[in-house]
């Protein structure tokens, strides 16, 4: 009989539990760090959320046309939101509505505004002007980057329709702006789309995506996500790595969007005369501009007008270029929505 040998049953005696707690070990701080990388997406996401915007300024009302105070609630029958009716001395040929962009109000070039305001009553069109969601003057406790902007234009739309003299809109967007025009439109059922499909506040709209017969967009990017991305050019690098790329998202999630938009995307499907405002040097998007330009006039030429604006800036044309900038809004106007002859 052979004697077992001592040493041979150490070596090949099993150890229970000698893998499992370093992987628990790993597999709790892989946790540790999800949760607070989770944590700190939305804690970043709330405070840009709740940046104010500049407030609204004095004006007098020597320098606007003539012009009514009015409020109406957004979509939600929540959120007021407050702004200025201004109407053409003329026959009226359509109600423009503009949507300023994010951390401005309704006086989207500042004092200066007024003169946009005349320049399009003077073409014959009535204007809407009002503040966004925690913007300005009208309610809300954060502002959605244009993710929940879009239902703001949708109750100005409703809001146009039912006080002015006119049978359609046109939807004018700054910067972010753009997106929360483009939304709105996008959110809109189609005349021959099913609205059973619809949720129940469009459901109930007595209009359609024909209501909107054009576009005027002043510095397009892809999405909301080139601007919040934008916050963080200037920060740390691991806010650059994680906050930049995190933040949108959480922000799209907080503001009740199922869906980033993709601007060219949409205007894709736009088969409306557009006026995109191009700036050779966006200096706060960068080149995310050009992809939309292209794509659009790409896919319908015979409808959209470019103008380019060669001083480096985002959605200032007016400011920096005032008669280029101009010439090409009588442009885009006169070639689309005036009679033939006038």
């Amino acid at each position: 009989m052979k004697s077992r040998n001592s040493v041979q049953r150490i070596t090949y005696a099993r150890r229970p539990g000698r893998f499992i707690r370093p992987l628990i070990l790993l597999l709790s701080l892989l946790a540790f760090l999800l949760i607070g990388g989770v944590s700190w997406t939305f804690i970043a996401a709330d405070q840009v959320m709740r940046r104010a915007s500049e407030p609204l300024q004095s004006i007098s009302s020597n320098v606007m046309p003539d012009f009514s105070v009015v409020n109406f609630p957004s979509l939600d029958n929540q959120t007021q939101l407050y702004g200025w009716y201004i109407r053409t001395t003329q026959e009226p040929l359509s109600t423009i509505i503009l949507v300023h962009d994010q951390g401005r109000t309704r006086l989207q070039f500042g004092l200066d505004t007024p003169r946009l305001y005349r320049f399009l009553t003077d073409l014959g069109f009535n204007v809407l002007s009002f503040d966004l969601r925690h913007s300005g003057q009208s309610d809300g406790a954060l502002s959605g980057y244009g993710y929940a902007e879009w239902a703001d234009v949708v109750a100005a739309i409703r809001f146009a329709r039912q006080h002015a003299p006119t049978r359609d809109v046109l939807l004018y967007g700054f910067g972010t702006g753009v997106s929360a025009a483009l939304l709105a439109w996008d959110s809109l059922p189609g005349p021959n789309d099913d609205r059973a499909e619809w949720p129940k506040a469009v459901r109930d709209l007595d209009f359609d995506q024909s209501y909107v017969i054009g576009l005027l967009l002043d510095a397009p990017g892809l999405s909301p996500d080139n601007t919040i991305r934008a916050l963080y050019s200037e920060e740390n690098w691991l806010s650059r790595l994680v906050l930049a790329r995190t933040v949108p998202y959480a922000i799209r999630m907080s503001a009740g969007s199922s869906r980033q938009i993709n601007n060219s995307v949409v205007l894709g499907d736009c088969h409306i005369p557009v006026h995109l405002v191009h700036y050779r040097e966006d200096t706060l998007i960068g080149p995310a501009s050009d992809t939309v330009v292209r794509e659009r006039l790409r896919l319908h030429p015979d409808l959209t007008l470019v103008t380019t604006v060669s001083t480096p800036g985002h959605a200032n044309g007016l400011l920096s270029e005032p008669e280029n900038y101009l010439a090409g809004l009588e442009q885009f106007l006169s070639r689309y929505f005036r009679p033939a002859g006038s």
